[in-house]
């Protein structure tokens, strides 16, 4: 796996500063940046390009990867997080700091609030699949038994 993205239930800013609490109690070796994402934003029917403003982690030990927080406006009222990690070299160091920033956070990743939902739409992918992403990045890889036949 190359890289890795799902929404999230906690803004980008709250999570930049969960993330760096979580590498420093976990001695993983980073440093910080910040750059921006696009994405789309929807006013009636017309897409309008914009950009959010993105906390960047460069984790150097004990693997590297790249971890991205950001939030995204694609409607007026709705605001959509996301976590997103690129460069995965051993996907177990990854699996095993994300378990750490899970369990630092105020409530898990995929339970978003009726608000979140309201504003933004009940039924929007992010949010569906949400839940599912974060459970298979979190849960190690099921061995599957050889086939007898």
């Amino acid at each position: 796996m190359d890289s890795w993205k799902a929404a999230v239930s906690v803004p980008s800013q709250e999570m930049a500063r969960i993330a760096r609490r979580t590498l420093n109690e976990m001695g993983y070796g980073f440093s910080r940046d910040r750059t921006y994402k696009n994405f789309t934003r929807f006013a009636v029917v017309i897409p309008i390009p914009e950009a959010a403003y993105t906390f960047r982690f460069w984790v150097e030990e004990p693997t590297p990867f790249v971890l991205d927080l950001y939030s995204t406006r694609p409607t007026h009222t709705g605001v959509v997080h996301f976590v997103e990690v690129h460069m995965i070299e051993d996907e177990e160091d990854v699996r095993r700091f994300l378990r750490g920033l899970v369990e630092r956070m105020p409530r898990l990743p995929w339970k978003f609030t009726f608000m979140d939902r309201f504003r933004y739409g009940f039924v929007v992918p992010e949010f569906v699949t949400a839940r599912r992403k974060w459970r298979r990045m979190l849960e190690p890889p099921k061995r599957r038994s050889p086939r007898t036949g």
